[in-house]
């Protein structure tokens, strides 16, 4: 049975702007080492590979593509 798609990328993304904070680079950069702020890395394994890792964040890659990318080295 195919899958009904009901919500749209982009509406889910306006739903959930609704509840975190966005922030540039810059200002990331100032409070990467704060004890108030939890930076969570969740870009899959082959980009945390690619592009390294965010300094103390917690790295939260996709469990498939991590599985997957595991499978073929």
């Amino acid at each position: 049975m195919a899958q009904q798609i009901v919500k749209s990328a982009k509406s889910l993304i306006s739903e959930a702007n609704q509840f975190v904070s966005t922030m540039s680079v810059e200002e990331a950069k100032k409070v990467l080492n704060h004890e108030d702020y939890v930076f969570v890395d969740l870009r899959d394994i082959r980009e945390l590979k690619r592009e390294g890792k965010i300094p103390n964040a917690f790295s939260c890659p996709d469990r498939k593509s991590t599985r997957l990318n595991s499978s073929h080295e």
